[in-house]
This record gives structure tokens, sequence and C-alpha cells, in this order.
């Protein structure tokens, strides 16, 4: 849906400016277009693809400098929320997110139900990723049982709103600080 609007919202700008420097169109036109698809749809292979395939070879130099200029300066600012968002937290709905948090050191050897998870945070584990699985390669177990044991290492897959995902963050910041004072 993105496509058309961001190469004319490019060939526009270019025009624009082309105009005020005096450059015949053309020569801003199609590195316009290939650095609105990078800035604005965040997809620089096709971009790039769609410039040389569209208006050839001899584009390709100017096209790729725009591309690179323009994924250095745009990279973190698109318009998909799911780009924007980190690997720690992910947002499901608005209000609604996971987190992975890792456990303090104090909460190794107690279980979900010792530490009273849910009632004293207000919060869902949908998930447990383990360091050192049985077979000795981390992986996460999703819908994991409240009664088991957590390690030292281990990351918990947590669901609930921002503001009580908010909370646990800063809890457990406040406990790993009081364990190294």
């Amino acid at each position: 849906g993105l496509l058309v609007p961001s190469l004319f919202f490019g060939s526009m700008v270019a025009a624009i400016f082309a105009a005020l420097f005096g450059y015949t169109p053309m020569t801003l036109v199609i590195p316009a277009m290939t650095a609105s698809l990078v800035s604005i749809v965040n997809v620089p292979l096709a971009a790039i693809l769609f410039t040389v395939e569209v208006f050839g070879a001899h584009y390709m130099l100017p096209a790729l400098i725009v591309l690179v200029t323009t994924s250095i300066l745009a990279h973190d600012h698109t318009i998909y929320r799911t780009q924007r968002e980190k690997l720690g937290k992910r947002q499901l709905l608005p209000g609604i997110s996971t987190r992975r948090v890792n456990i303090p050191a104090h909460w190794a050897g107690k279980t979900l139900v010792d530490l009273d998870f849910r009632n004293r945070f207000e919060l869902n584990v949908i998930g447990l990723l383990e360091l050192q699985g049985v077979d000795g390669i981390p992986h996460v177990r999703m819908q994991d049982a409240s009664t088991t044991v957590l390690e030292e290492g281990d990351i918990l897959v947590v669901l609930g709103t921002d503001e009580k995902l908010a909370g646990l963050e800063t809890a457990v910041k406040a406990q790993e600080t009081e364990q190294t004072d």
C-alpha cells in the first residue's frame, strides 16, 4: 500500500529540489524514489532492485549512494511498529506487550508460585528462555508450569499491560542493585 505513495513523494520532493537548484528533474527523481522507499517503507534491497530494473543500471551508483545515506539516517525511524521494536519487547496491541526479563540472582531455586509472581506483579509468564536446556542448547519453553524451578540465567517471557511490565522491570532492577550493595 505504500509503494506508489512513497514513489510519488520521492519524485515530487526531487522535482522541487531540481527546480530550486537548476538541475534536470531526472537527475534527482530516480535516486529520490530509492531514498523514499528506504526511508518510508524500510526496504533497501527492494529499492535498489526497483531502481535498476525499472530505470537501468546507469542509475545504480546514484541510487546506491542515496540508499546508504538514507539507511544511516532513517534506520530507526520506520512507520511499521514491528520494525521499530527491539528483541526484548514487542507490543501486541496498544497497551499490551511482551517482555523478556532476566531473573534476579536471588530468584534462582524458586518457582513462580514461591514468588507469588502473578499476584505480586499482575502479569502472566507465557514462556521461559532457558540458557541451558536439556540438550545444552538454549531454547524457549512456552506455557511453562509455574512450579518449574528457576535457574540463574533464565529469562522470563512475560505478557501484560505496559504499565505493569514497566513496574516489573523497575522492581527487578531495584532487586539487582540491592544484591550488588
